[in-house]
């Protein structure tokens, strides 16, 4: 992987040179195509916004729960509760960590961090509707999937350096979980890939809009893809590995403080990318960046609502879901694109 991800940024700056000796781009635009500056871009500009559409989710889905569930929720503290997140992130940050004995210490706060720079790095190649593009690149849905896969190994760390046997079975279920739907996942971009022979993602925006959309042709791609970002996400109802009654939190159960947060923050990070995602895969391109936003939203809304209106799956349900439905049934869906392709087209 550090090799692949050396290689990956070695190609853009000598193809950013290449095309200024060439005349191709300016000198300015060279500079801003390159990695570095779109990181830079990314972390200044959308990560604070995306820290602030954090705090406003997890208002907003509380409050939607609590009148559904005929609750008071956040109402407190500000005008109709908004300064109740910000309230509980500073109460977050003021906690004293409590350090566990036996605690490795140096793996398990490396494990906290990694997951929420991961959530992060998520963002880097995701294009923000039709008119603002974060950094359009060839091999977007390879970086997306690699990526999504290093959160397993932070959660494996997480539980191994906790020293708790339940922390420890939390990370070897949720590890389990994950890594069964990242093969739903993976199946789902290479039956996209077999169809339009690219692996950016801003080249499935605009060949939908020429075409139309996936969900409407595909359905099962549109209902694969959201049931497996669910998983991914552990939004309920498939929050095994934090399912408070069974698992005392799961693997995190020894985290307090920022350090906690840091796995709060990757979770709500990784289903707005989840949201955006499927936006961009399955509905395709806005005509405005106010209509992709709206649709976004709604997607997350809907996560929110299955959140307070279905109950959380067993876990061998959960288990069994992915490998004897949903992976079989997208199997099949990639081997007929691929004869479509070769054999009919």
């Amino acid at each position: 992987m550090i090799d692949y991800m050396t290689w990956f940024w070695v190609k853009h700056l000598v193809r950013g040179i290449a095309n200024w000796i060439e005349g191709k781009i300016t000198f300015t635009e060279m500079i801003y195509s390159h990695w570095s500056c779109m990181w830079a871009f990314t972390y200044c500009l959308v990560l604070p916004l995306l820290l602030i559409a954090t705090a406003i989710l997890t208002h907003h889905e509380r409050a939607i729960i609590a009148d559904i569930q005929f609750r008071k929720g956040p109402r407190k503290i500000g005008s109709g509760g908004l300064l109740q997140p910000f309230a509980d992130a500073f109460k977050l940050l003021a906690k004293e960590h409590i350090s566990v004995r036996f605690l490795r210490e140096y793996v398990f706060e490396i494990a906290s961090v990694s997951s929420f720079i991961f959530a992060a790095f998520l963002w880097v190649v995701l294009p923000l509707g039709s008119e603002i593009i974060t950094c359009a690149d060839d091999y977007g849905l390879v970086w997306t999937f690699n990526i999504s896969l290093f959160h397993v190994f932070c959660i494996i760390l997480a539980g191994w350096s906790s020293y708790s046997k339940y922390a420890n079975l939390g990370s070897y279920r949720t590890s389990a979980q994950l890594v069964s739907y990242e093969l739903i996942i993976g199946t789902v971009f290479s039956a996209l890939f077999s169809m339009l022979k690219d692996l950016n993602i801003l080249t499935y925006l605009q060949d939908q809009f020429i075409v139309g959309s996936f969900s409407y042709f595909l359905p099962a791609l549109g209902i694969s893809i959201f049931i497996s970002t669910l998983a991914e996400s552990c939004r309920h109802p498939f929050d095994l590995p934090e399912a408070e009654a069974e698992l005392v939190s799961g693997y995190n159960v020894e985290y307090s403080s920022i350090r906690f947060a840091m796995f709060f923050l990757a979770e709500y990070l990784s289903l707005i990318f989840s949201a955006f995602l499927i936006n961009d895969l399955i509905f395709g391109e806005s005509f405005s960046i106010i209509l992709y936003l709206s649709r976004t939203a709604a997607i997350i809304y809907i996560v929110v609502f299955i959140r307070s209106l279905i109950p959380r799956y067993r876990y061998d349900h959960l288990m069994s879901i992915n490998w004897k439905v949903i992976l079989p049934m997208m199997s099949s869906y990639l081997f007929y694109f691929i004869y479509l392709q070769n054999f009919v087209l």
